[in-house]
């Protein structure tokens, strides 16, 4: 048997991405391939270790990556002045506020 922290060294991941992975996450292809060949197997084990739907399951997560942004809000277009307190003001930049 082989701790988290052995086989995330082993593969060359971090410990995080093993809990992910263990937890059922997508993760990319050369995670899974870096993960099997650190357990000695081969990749065509793939399917035994991750699941018949795993290659599914990543098509799916990277067409949901690729979904585009929602319409920007028209409340504020400075992301910035929408997050500072209203005490702050606008930056202008030479670091006077506008106010």
């Amino acid at each position: 048997m082989m701790s988290k922290a052995e086989l995330a060294r082993k593969a060359g991941l971090s410990t995080l991405t093993i809990d992910r992975v263990e937890a059922g996450r997508p993760c990319r292809l050369d995670t899974k391939r870096k993960i099997l060949l650190a357990l000695g197997l081969k990749v065509s084990d793939k399917d035994r270790l991750f699941g018949p739907n795993s290659d599914a399951d990543l098509l799916a997560a990277s067409d949901a990556m690729r979904a585009p942004d929602p319409a920007p809000s028209s409340h504020s277009a400075d992301p910035v002045a929408a997050s500072s307190p209203a005490w702050i003001g606008p930056n202008t930049g030479n670091g006077e506020s506008t106010r």
